[in-house]
């Protein structure tokens, strides 16, 4: 009788999953072309941003790649996938301010030739999270170099003490 119930939780566990599946796969929006406009928010002395890294980061393997491999199910050279940013421009959200903090905006388009998957807006919409993805893990990356410094710079101060009183 245990053995019975185990049985059908999983069938039912089994069930579900394909149907998530099936039903992933049909709600694609069917759609070739898709744009949007991305603003991104930086202090410029922390992570200093110009437009070619901005560019870049787009069509980075880590960016682009991923998500046409995940979405497409296609690998990024593939001729029928076009994606295009125009120059990103800068602007200081307080000139006022003594921090740089400014706002990056562009524009990005895709568009899907006749021999990819039609999933623009899903394409496009991943290529965002990647986006921010990477910014999340530049972050974490910097926080993690500033703290081992800090405590570098902290046992060098109780090393300093220490041979002062020696």
């Amino acid at each position: 009788m245990e053995t019975a119930k185990h049985i059908i939780i999983v069938f039912a566990l089994v069930l579900f999953s394909t149907e998530a599946a099936i039903s992933e796969e049909s709600r694609i929006s069917n759609t070739r072309q898709a744009s949007c406009v991305v603003q991104i928010t930086v202090d410029s002395q922390i992570m200093p941003l110009d437009p070619e890294i901005i560019t870049a980061l787009v069509h980075s393997s880590d960016v682009m790649g991923k998500a046409a491999r995940k979405i497409l199910d296609a690998p990024p050279e593939n001729n029928g996938i076009r994606v295009e940013t125009n120059k990103p421009t800068y602007s200081l959200t307080s000139p006022a301010s003594p921090r740089n903090i400014g706002i990056w905006t562009f524009e990005i388009k895709v568009g899907l030739a006749e021999n990819v998957k039609p999933a623009a807006n899903e394409f496009l919409s991943n290529i965002i999270s990647n986006i921010v993805q990477n910014f999340y893990n530049a972050y974490e990356n910097n926080q993690r170099q500033i703290e081992m410094q800090l405590r570098d710079a902290q046992n060098l101060h109780i090393m300093g003490s220490l041979s002062y009183y020696a």
